[in-house]
């Protein structure tokens, strides 16, 4: 609810919207403000396994 907000998503709204509808509103407000190109994972090398 707070991350929504935040977002601009107004309380009265949430009467109105479903769960999965405030997280597609937060995801496409990330979007939109990060950018697609964001990139949020990468393939783990091996490397990485080794320090695991």
């Amino acid at each position: 609810m707070i991350g929504a907000t935040s977002r601009g998503l107004s309380i009265a709204a949430f009467d109105h919207m479903n769960p999965g509808q405030i997280l597609d509103f937060c995801t496409a407000y990330n979007n939109q403000v990060e950018g697609d190109d964001a990139v949020l994972e990468r393939e783990a090398s091996q490397e990485d396994f080794d320090r695991f």
